[in-house]
């Protein structure tokens, strides 16, 4: 049989009440008690200073006491006096006429209590004259004070609490049950309209408008029910709009996010995923399906021809990032794939003390030689013949250009790292742009015979700063001309765009980099090789510049080695 709801209510509440109460109950007649022995154990103390000091001002001996006897009236004619020495010796008893047929009192509770406290308290039956006393005991010099009190009807009362405090307590639990009983009662009645709401709303009845509900949370949840069988009504509408949502979701996420149906053709795919499966193919292609033919990708196709219901992962390690490539196949034999880049970058504060450390070491080759050249000049320049004179002001030159270039670098990315506002953004043709980048580097271009390709089949226009912009397209096209060697193409073209970002791949055909050092070069004066930057003139921070300028747009870059030799960048800009 079911018990209604109110009676479990009430019940449960006056289980926890009756345990509550006993709780208080016990805990305030236990506090009360022990306050009565307090009060009684600092009277009796008293009365054992009182003894004290007479025995003090009088000088009475141990070995002769009999004359406190004469004293008596100053106590109650029921406390019993003891005076012990310390070796537990009775001395002095004002009940026992004979003290020395009383045995030694060293093991009584209440003297070895006194021996480690200086105060001990006991009730007992006296071992002596065989009847209850409360005793009290005070440790002085040379001896110890017990007064006690017959343990009788009297002293009983004294200790014994008062039971007005139990009987409060017992009216406000059963005041407390009555409340309950009729708040349970109310709260029952709205539970059983609830119910029929819900029953109604779950065979599609139809509902009273005049159902009232009190101005509580069931009635909130009564108005709930009634707006979720509203919602029933615009399920198709609600379905789209939650569509919409989530494509929202899957366009601003970090990772890369495609599904698709059973027959692995694509439903949907952000862009971060046409990335990604950019950098892990080989060629670049859009065609998402091509991304389950590769060899890295065995596990997950062949987990998704077993068709059954699950997830499956894979990790990837290519061209210096590590990705982790997950697949979650649903019910219905449609899956979704999640391509996450695992590659974390240098923490902060390393990085600071990195570019502490290099940017001392970097300014330190320079200033070292222009010191260096400028010494000799100094203390043999009219001995040195015109040629080499020319020579070491020269060297000297060189030096001042490259240690102008880093001082120039290090303020560019420090005014980066300050934010977004510290530049103005505008409009840019992105063409006329790069042009500009090719014509100011021409000379050093035909020099090392590297050629220039621009692909662009209409004008494109980014939003952002031109000196940074600039920057970003100079230095690449600068780190070509020093590493990749001679007779290089230069290959530049906006390789897809949608309504919000443009996508820009950059490569040239020249030696490349080993894989390893792929996933570091973007870092500040990170070396493939000791010696590299030094020997060819540059700061070390050409890369690092290009990457926190995109950063800056709000935009990424990531590397890879080209498919035909060299290095190739794939950028992502904001419209």
């Amino acid at each position: 049989m079911k018990i209604k709801y109110k009676y479990r209510l009430v019940s449960c509440f006056f289980l926890l009440f009756v345990a509550f109460g006993a709780v208080v109950i016990i805990a305030q007649r236990r506090e009360d008690q022990k306050e009565r022995i307090t009060s009684l154990e600092s009277k009796l103390d008293g009365y054992a200073y009182i003894l004290n000091n007479i025995i003090v001002s009088n000088h009475f001996q141990l070995n002769d006491m009999a004359d406190l006897n004469r004293f008596g009236q100053i106590f109650p004619d029921s406390i019993r006096i003891t005076i012990i020495d310390n070796d537990g010796v009775v001395r002095y008893d004002n009940i026992v006429d004979d003290v020395k047929t009383l045995s030694n009192h060293i093991d009584r509770p209440e003297v070895r209590s006194a021996i480690y406290k200086d105060t001990g308290f006991d009730i007992r039956k006296s071992s002596s004259i065989h009847v209850p006393y409360l005793y009290f005991v005070r440790h002085f010099k040379n001896y110890y004070i017990r007064v006690a009190l017959p343990f009788n009807v009297q002293t009983k009362n004294i200790l014994s609490t008062d039971n007005s405090f139990v009987i409060l307590v017992i009216i406000l639990m059963l005041a407390m049950l009555i409340v309950l009983y009729l708040i349970s009662t109310r709260l029952s009645q709205s539970i059983r309209k609830l119910k029929y709401l819900a029953d109604d709303i779950r065979h599609d009845r139809q509902i009273k408008k005049d159902i009232k509900f009190p101005n509580d949370e069931l009635g909130d949840i009564a108005a709930d029910l009634l707006s979720i069988l509203d919602e029933k009504q615009q399920n198709n509408q609600k379905l789209m709009s939650e569509r919409e949502k989530l494509i929202t979701h899957f366009k601003h996420s970090n990772n890369g996010l495609a599904i698709f149906d059973e027959d692995r053709n694509l439903v949907y795919a952000n862009a971060h995923f046409y990335q990604l499966v950019n950098f892990i193919t080989n060629d670049i292609s859009f065609d998402l399906t091509d991304l389950l033919k590769e060899d890295s990708m065995k596990e997950i196709s062949a987990f998704l021809d077993k068709k059954e219901e699950g997830m499956c992962e894979t990790h990837l390690d290519i061209n210096g990032k590590f990705l982790e490539v997950k697949v979650n196949l649903f019910a219905d034999n449609n899956f979704e794939i999640v391509i996450h880049d695992e590659t974390e970058p240098e923490k902060n504060h390393i990085l600071k003390q990195e570019i502490t450390s290099n940017i001392a070491h970097e300014l330190k080759t320079p200033v070292t030689s222009i010191r260096g050249y400028l010494e000799i000049l100094n203390d043999n320049g009219d001995k040195l013949d015109p040629d080499r004179r020319h020579s070491f002001t020269e060297k000297a030159y060189l030096q001042s250009i490259r240690l102008s270039q880093l001082i120039n670098d290090v303020s560019l990315l420090s005014k980066i790292d300050s934010g977004q506002e510290q530049f103005v953004f505008q409009d840019i043709d992105l063409m006329s742009m790069l042009d500009s980048c090719r014509i100011e580097l021409t000379d050093r271009l035909e020099e090392k015979k590297i050629e220039v390709q621009l692909d662009f089949d209409k004008q494109y226009t980014l939003r952002g700063n031109y000196v940074l912009l600039h920057s970003v397209f100079f230095n690449l096209m600068e780190n070509t001309i020093k590493y990749a060697g001679d007779d290089v193409l230069i290959h530049i073209e906006v390789s897809k765009q949608d309504d919000k970002n443009i996508y820009i791949t950059y490569y040239d055909t020249g030696v490349g980099v080993d894989e390893k050092h792929l996933a570091r070069l973007f870092e500040r004066f990170y070396r493939v090789s000791e010696g590299r930057t030094r020997e060819d003139g540059g700061s070390g921070l050409g890369l690092s510049i290009v990457m926190n300028a995109i950063k800056v747009h709000n935009g990424d870059i990531q590397v890879k080695n080209h498919a035909g030799g060299g290095l190739e960048y794939l950028m992502r800009f904001p419209k």
